[in-house]
């Protein structure tokens, strides 16, 4: 009986039987053989197998082998399992390559390469997905090579920054397989955050979200008047002034009102839907408009009316008209009164002269025990004419809570002519005029 051969070239053998490479060497990297001749190759890794035949002579190429094997777990997988991503891509892990005439082994390693930022992505938060305040969230980032194969750190970290408040909340991201991630504190502030991932070395990643304020909480919208403050350092200041129990305007005047929409977390609504089916009812002596989260509100007559706003919210499986907080409200209109000027009183003297880079600070009391309050309250506009030598300066009118100021910054040298109106009538005693003198100037006896 004649004997079975068991190899056919027993010298044909890997030069080295072990080998580590990073992915993003496979291409330049080479295995060596001990001889030359026809021979099939096996490669095997995770229940993967390829087989294929060549010429050696010395040297293989491993990005030959390792595609042949890529390829084959692309055919077995489709037909076991479903389309295959990234099919072209050299994975990471252990390669054993057999020489089958010889049964040499080599075992490759292959390790991911350098970190690659345009290939590497965040899984979530989504940046296009509109995301709400109040929303469970979850942070996945995938770190990989060129080939995409994921990165191996000891742990990444990531910092979210809200952009307005500057608040910053550090997360730790655990490896979870085939990314790292980690939940993500609930945020109840809307606006704009920046995300960004970094390990112990380096900056991987960082871009920007943003998170809607939630969902309609009647129990925390309400109607505001605007105001308008000017200080004293001419700085201009918006205030929301709340409604009360009692708003008071007067006929013929109209009142501007504005809602102010918020979710549970206290976050304004800033977009104003017209979906949101908003109800509001007043006596008939009343006009109420609306345009968007403005109402504007008029009386026909004098007297004491009520105002109710309300919006339709679906409450227990049914629809119900809920009111606003703070209403009903009542509303009490007042005719027009003739403003009685000689009551309007100044706190001091004006001086006859003063001198360049002085501030003129004109005060006069508008209330006292004789003048009915209401009457100063419909008090609708004052107006300051300021010139030196016929050029206009600048002036602000600050109110105070039992009067007003006119301020006016002295910037010229000449005559400084005021005119102080109220409603267009002129105060007692204006115009005046005053001597502004410059610093420098010096009087001679």
């Amino acid at each position: 009986m004649s004997r079975v051969r068991q190899t056919l070239y027993p010298h044909l053998t890997w030069e080295i039987p072990s080998l580590t490479v990073s992915s993003d060497e496979i291409k330049q990297c080479v295995l060596q053989v001990n001889g030359s001749a026809p021979a099939t190759l096996l490669c095997s890794k995770n229940g993967y197998q390829s087989e294929f035949s060549m010429i050696i002579d010395s040297m293989i190429e491993l990005n030959e082998i390792l595609q042949q094997w890529t390829q084959k777990k692309k055919q077995q997988f489709e037909s076991e399992i479903g389309e295959m991503q990234n099919e072209h891509l050299i994975e990471c892990g252990t390669y054993e390559i057999t020489i089958k005439q010889s049964l040499s082994i080599c075992h490759v390693t292959v390790v991911p390469g350098e970190f690659n930022s345009i290939k590497s992505k965040l899984i979530e938060p989504i940046e296009s997905k509109k995301n709400v305040v109040g929303d469970k969230m979850f942070i996945k980032y995938r770190p990989v090579d060129f080939n995409e194969n994921m990165l191996n750190f000891e742990s990444l970290q990531c910092s979210i920054t809200h952009n307005h408040s500057k608040k910053t909340f550090n997360i730790k991201l655990y490896n979870l397989g085939d990314c790292y991630g980690s939940p993500i504190p609930i945020f109840t502030q809307q606006g704009g955050y920046t995300l960004s991932i970094s390990s112990s070395v380096q900056l991987l990643y960082s871009s920007t979200f943003f998170l809607k304020a939630g969902k309609l909480d009647i129990t925390k919208c309400l109607l505001f008047q605007d105001k308008t403050i000017i200080t004293n350092s001419k700085e201009i200041i918006h205030i929301q002034k709340k409604i009360d129990s009692t708003l008071t305007l007067v006929v013929g005047r109209p009142l501007e009102l504005n809602i102010l929409l918020s979710d549970s977390f206290g976050n304004v609504i800033k977009e104003f839907d017209s979906a949101i089916p908003i109800s509001v009812r007043h006596s008939q002596q009343l006009t109420v408009t609306m345009n968007e989260s403005i109402l504007k509100l008029n009386a026909l007559s004098s007297g004491t009316f009520s105002l109710n706003v309300l919006l339709l919210q679906k409450q227990n499986g049914e629809l119900e008209k809920i009111p606003l907080s703070g209403f009903p409200v009542t509303v009490i209109a007042l005719e027009p009164l003739e403003l009685d000027l000689s009551q309007i009183s100044l706190c001091k003297k004006v001086p006859e002269s003063m001198t360049i880079g002085d501030l003129l600070t004109v005060s006069f009391v508008t209330y006292n025990s004789e003048l009915d309050e209401v009457g100063i309250n419909q008090i609708q506009l004052v107006d300051v004419q300021a010139s030196i030598n016929s050029i206009p300066i600048q002036s602000c009118v600050i109110s105070r809570e039992c009067g007003f100021d006119v301020n006016i910054w002295v910037c010229l040298p000449g005559i400084l002519t005021v005119s102080i109106s109220i409603d267009g009538h002129m105060i007692k005693g204006f115009p005046t005029t005053i001597n502004i003198e410059h610093p420098s100037f010096v009087k001679f006896s």
